[in-house]
């Protein structure tokens, strides 16, 4: 089982993310669409990054609101900071197991952008979650769908680098990939122990075209703030990562290197009724 450890980013890592981080970028901005951020609205970014879909979210719509953005990772808070021009923002260093400074029922949206399965004590955050929502509050998530992770291009060849003959003897797999990772019905599972209210599940395929194998190596490791092939043993992780990148650039056409992956999109309410799934469509 892979270990998930928050001391291993670096300024470069977290600029690097700011920079080339557009898929989980333009996934976030869909999530947000989806929840119906309002210009009023008091949004918590649990996550939030170096910031940038926040600013985003700041200069589109979010004119006239409060928002709050939490990140375990000082460095990309720093950024954020840094790059932060409203004066009603604020960044701050945190977990989404450890809410204690926001009040019970004063947030109307919560969003974790790709950032649920970094989440170790997930019964936990969404308590929280559930706590600083208003009734009628909403929120809205997306992760990588732990059933088709096989499916993802970036774990499939990483996996058949691995698992060659040049690594296969020293390398555990079992190690390697995330275990964090949450199904479609397991995240139902606990929205329901949370007492949050479902009102839409969908798993979205992600199809784009990047440039190289080392970009996607970059983004990689930069989204992983330190923790790709960081359990891998640290003589053979250059060896890895140049061998990942070649097999990578064997998949390329004239156009780039297709990478599928697939995501979890899920939106939650907090309401007044016991343990609820799906929440029903009003037909009357």
């Amino acid at each position: 089982m892979s270990t998930i450890v928050f001391n291993l980013d670096t300024p470069s890592l977290a600029k690097t993310y700011d920079e080339i981080s557009d898929s989980q970028y333009e996934r976030g901005q869909l999530l947000i669409n989806r929840l119906g951020v309002m210009a009023t609205s008091t949004v918590l970014d649990i996550g939030s990054g170096t910031g940038r879909l926040g600013r985003w979210l700041l200069a589109d719509r979010l004119t006239n609101g409060v928002f709050i953005g939490i990140d375990p990772l000082p460095e990309r808070v720093k950024i954020a900071d840094e790059k932060n021009t409203s004066s009603n923002a604020t960044y701050k260093i945190a977990r989404a197991e450890d809410l204690g400074f926001i009040q019970d029922s004063s947030i109307d949206f919560v969003y974790l952008s790709a950032v649920y399965h970094w989440i170790a004590d997930k019964p936990k955050a969404l308590k929280e979650i559930r706590r600083v929502l208003k009734v009628g509050g909403k929120v809205g998530l997306t992760t990588g769908a732990k059933e088709l992770a096989e499916k993802q291009t970036n774990r499939r060849i990483l996996k058949k680098v691995l698992t060659s003959e040049k690594y296969a003897d020293r390398i555990d797999l079992a190690n390697i990939f995330p275990s964090n990772r949450v199904t479609a019905t397991q995240l139902v599972e606990q929205f329901i122990e949370a007492n949050l209210a479902l009102s839409s599940l969908e798993i979205i395929r992600n199809d784009r075209i990047q440039p190289n194998g080392a970009f996607i190596a970059d983004h990689m490791e930069s989204s992983t703030f330190g923790n790709y092939l960081n359990n891998v043993p640290a003589d053979l992780r250059s060896d890895v990562r140049k061998d990942f990148v070649a097999e990578l650039d064997k998949t390329a056409t004239q156009e780039g290197i297709k990478v599928t992956g697939f995501t979890i999109l899920a939106i939650a309410e907090k309401s007044n009724q016991c343990k609820c799934g799906l929440k029903k469509e009003n037909n009357a």
